[in-house]
């Protein structure tokens, strides 16, 4: 089993300045006040993982295939660039919605050390390899953030075309190569389509006893502008581009499904 490598994005702890209350002429001299007493609060800990893997999902329409979809993928380099970019979304999203909160985060560098992403839960429990939930909640975690990869119908996206038979899975983009009279984003008829999506589940579990307490769904798309001429949109983009499509989406989406997912 490969060894995860932390990612540490802790929020920076608050320290507020407290100047010690003014004791009165009748309180006993030795008799120290409430507020000068009382005992710095600890920031409550959360931790996230990422494991979506260093690939995404390419899911391409032609017109010598019919109705079928040719499935592929392209590599991210480096590994896990997407895990990280989801990770640090997380972070964003918790100091901005609870700044009380302190959190970790963790990514690997492979997917496959987790296995099938619908088999991590069992009777509403998650199972991680090895000890790595021991290690999260040794930490003084008491709730994790998991985002992992989620097969989802396309056909719940609008702005993909029709009959993708594929499911959609993690992040990835649909290439439709197919003469089609659809009027592009730009207005132009006749162009292919390139859509960027995200499906993905972002699962809060409790670390005492790895309960999962709410989830998430998030399954989002976006079509990007083509230019007339090029013959594949996908393969015109650059890896920035393309990382640069995906980042929009998951600083338009998971923000708020972190928000919603929060621990009281």
């Amino acid at each position: 089993m490969r060894v995860l490598f932390a990612l540490l994005l802790a929020l920076p702890l608050l320290a507020s300045a407290q100047t010690p209350a003014s004791t009165s002429a009748s309180a006993p001299a030795n008799k120290p006040s409430a507020a000068a007493s009382a005992p710095a609060v600890a920031k409550r800990k959360l931790t996230a993982l990422a494991v979506t893997g260093e690939s995404i999902q390419l899911l391409t329409l032609q017109a010598d295939r019919g109705n079928l979809t040719s499935a592929g993928s392209w590599q991210l380099s480096p590994g896990s660039v997407f895990d990280s970019e989801l990770l640090a979304a997380v972070s964003h999203a918790v100091a901005a919605a609870a700044p009380d909160r302190e959190i970790k985060t963790y990514t690997s560098s492979t997917r496959s050390l987790f296995g099938d992403p619908a088999s991590l839960f069992v009777d509403g429990k998650l199972t991680l390899p090895g000890t790595l939930g021991d290690a999260l909640r040794g930490r003084g975690a008491t709730h994790l953030f998991l985002i992992t990869r989620a097969q989802q119908s396309p056909a719940l996206v609008p702005a993909l075309p029709d009959k993708i038979a594929t499911p959609l899975e993690g992040a990835g983009f649909v290439i439709d190569l197919r003469p089609t009279g659809q009027i592009g984003i730009d207005g132009n008829p006749g162009l292919p389509i390139l859509t960027a999506y995200l499906s993905l589940r972002v699962a809060l579990v409790d670390l005492a006893d790895y309960r999962l307490v709410k989830e998430q769904s998030i399954l989002v798309g976006q079509r990007l502008p083509v230019e007339r001429g090029v013959a594949n949109p996908f393969v015109a983009l650059s890896p920035e581009a393309r990382l640069a499509a995906l980042k929009a989406l998951v600083a338009a989406e998971l923000p708020q499904a972190i928000k919603t997912l929060l621990p009281k």
